[in-house]
């Protein structure tokens, strides 16, 4: 039994110190985006109950990739990952490419996004893997035929300081480390 424990820890510290020679092995966090959508009166355009909401052939392309905005997600208070394809697992936090949802911030996965839990209608577009330099363009095509760009920058990985160069800008503007947009017009 001690020889068995002895092989066990060995192997053990055999696969530290290949993630220690390789670097540190560090999992970034997946990238999330939350975007509310409103008109000149303060309407939600995304909300269903609204009789001008755009959802209806909304898209968004990212990567050359061009995702129809899904409803599974908006009348559900817990959201599972059922809707998503299994995909094999090798880090803790893989980017599972969900992407464009109708949610709302009421739903339980989403306390992020507002704290007095107010149900509100919001696109939801994500994971894209954090651990990758990009330098991307997410186009997000209106079902009413106008357009919206969140330019989305990832790079300079520093796994020894745990940092990393992460930044939106919307429609060519101020750049912003927030991954949530609220969109007037």
């Amino acid at each position: 039994m001690k020889k068995l424990i002895y092989l066990l820890s060995l192997i053990g510290l055999i696969s530290l110190s290949a993630c220690e020679q390789e670097g540190l092995c560090v999992d970034w966090v997946p990238v999330e985006l939350g975007i509310e959508l409103y008109d000149a009166e303060g309407n939600n355009l995304l909300d269903l109950d609204n009789p001008k909401n755009v959802v209806d052939g909304t898209t968004v392309t990212f990567q050359g990739k061009s995702y129809n905005v899904d409803l599974d997600w908006y009348n559900k208070d817990s959201l599972q990952t059922d809707s998503v394809k299994k995909t094999a697992q090798t880090r803790a936090l893989p980017g599972i490419m969900y992407g464009a949802k109708l949610a709302k911030k009421s739903s339980q996965r989403f306390d992020y996004m507002n704290k007095d839990n107010i149900s509100n209608s919001f696109l939801y577009f994500g994971e894209i893997d954090g651990a990758f330099d990009m330098d991307e363009d997410i186009v997000i095509k209106w079902g009413d035929g106008k357009t919206n760009k969140i330019h989305y920058h990832c790079s300079d990985h520093n796994e020894r300081k745990l940092k990393v160069k992460r930044w939106f800008t919307l429609d060519g503007g101020k750049r912003t480390e927030s991954s949530k947009f609220v969109i007037k017009r």
